[in-house]
């Protein structure tokens, strides 16, 4: 969610599902603005159900300030070349273990 009061950032689209209105935002000055944590709050964008379905309560996207930060970093420290490499590798090795039945 958006904390305070919000200035026109790039290009964006609304969208309007039911009970909810939705601003979808794009370009460099809209990601730079997404990722400042003095405008946007994590713990509140995600609404429940998807919370509970696709990322889970708890997850890094529902935390905020050092919390968040800390989760991230954990995160991006998995994401090396050499790590990505391995998770690939081990991917590759179980989805063909799985087609061989």
């Amino acid at each position: 969610m958006v904390a305070g009061p919000v200035r026109s950032i790039g290009h964006s689209r609304g969208a309007h599902p039911p009970d909810r209105s939705v601003r979808g935002l794009c370009g460099p000055d809209a990601a730079r603005f997404f990722y400042d944590e003095d405008h946007v709050q994590r713990r509140s964008a995600i609404p429940m159900p998807v919370r509970k379905t696709l990322s889970g309560q708890g997850s890094v996207h529902t935390h905020d300030g050092r919390e968040h930060r800390n989760r991230k970093a954990f995160f991006l420290s998995l994401l090396t070349p050499v790590a990505a490499e391995g998770i690939a590798d081990a991917v590759g090795v179980a989805w063909d273990d799985t087609v061989a039945g």
